[in-house]
């Protein structure tokens, strides 16, 4: 089948509801999947059960790895507040232990200057989670944009390619043309933002030790 005619019989379905980007709101964010046809058409959709069966494997696999890893981060942050506590355990006993007064200052000072580091990077913490939550919601912004601008030009495509070359008015079979190539540049825009939104971005967080929450 020739390109024209497998992009004219081109079938896309695209739901993409609206996204919750806040944390606090309620509602998961739609991953977008993507698979061909036996015909060559490509297809986008945010329902897993419309793969066909080798592509919900490598997308359960793909998932599972990076919970795998999000299982790991969140590790590591809680061992990091536990450490806080006991800090906070081991400043209460000094403070009421029997010791030389020159003495206690010493060690309360050393644990409060431990403790000071860790509020230091969470304040840091917050700040950086309004600007990862931003760059987020921008990203997914742009996908939504892309996925509307994909679905509106393959419309208009498959309304033309519906008819015979004799019924196109003049000019219909150069748009044909112009909204085949578009079609093409969209696929691959979409296909690269897809990859940032749900690859590229969660592990530049993750080597950042981003906490997964504030991607969704």
């Amino acid at each position: 089948m020739s390109k024209m005619g497998r992009l004219g019989g081109l079938m896309l379905w695209l739901f993409v509801p609206a996204v919750a980007q806040l944390v606090g709101i309620s509602g998961a964010e739609a991953q977008i999947y993507k698979y061909s046809k036996g015909d060559g058409t490509v297809v986008y959709t945010d329902n897993l059960a419309e793969l066909p069966s080798e592509r919900r494997v490598y997308y359960n696999e793909r998932q599972a790895e990076l919970e795998a890893k999000a299982r790991e981060e969140e590790s590591l942050l809680g061992a990091e507040e536990a450490e806080r506590r006991r800090l906070e355990r081991e400043k209460n006993e000094v403070a009421a232990a029997q010791l030389e007064e020159a003495e206690r200052r010493e060690r309360m000072a050393a644990i409060d200057a431990q403790i000071a580091r860790y509020q230091a990077k969470k304040k840091r913490s917050d700040l950086d989670q309004k600007g990862w939550q931003r760059r987020m919601k921008s990203a997914r912004d742009q996908l939504q944009g892309l996925l509307t601008k994909f679905r509106q030009k393959q419309a208009e495509h498959s309304g033309l390619a519906t008819k015979a070359n004799f019924a196109l008015l003049p000019g219909q079979a150069k748009r044909q043309d112009q909204l085949a190539k578009e079609l093409e540049r969209l696929e691959v825009a979409i296909d690269a933002q897809i990859e940032l939104v749900e690859v590229t971005l969660p592990e530049q967080a993750r080597r950042e030790g981003v906490p997964p929450g504030w991607l969704r």
